[in-house]
């Protein structure tokens, strides 16, 4: 996060996009990149879980948080990265 950024955390929150994913061991996770042109850089990362996946992006300091694949326009400009790590990884 930017100078400008601000991030809270709450403790409870049953609505929250990553409360379903607590306590879960990740499958894998694999880079997002925006590219467009010039520019290519990384913007977050998607992680997978037994019971589903989710995405994390930093845009413009906002944590972006998505469990659908559609952000609009700038979805197309989005491109995962092979995954990091793997359901053969060592615990």
């Amino acid at each position: 996060m930017g100078e400008y950024g601000h991030t809270t955390v709450e403790d409870d929150l049953p609505d929250f996009p990553m409360a379903r994913f607590v306590g879960l061991r990740i499958l894998s996770v694999r880079e997002i990149r925006y590219r467009n042109g010039r520019d290519d850089y990384a913007v977050g990362n998607t992680f997978q879980f037994p019971n589903g996946t989710i995405r994390v992006l930093d845009f413009a300091d906002d944590i972006v948080l998505a469990h659908n694949r559609d952000l609009g326009p700038v979805e197309e400009h989005l491109h995962e990265t092979t995954a990091l790590t793997s359901q053969n990884s060592p615990p």
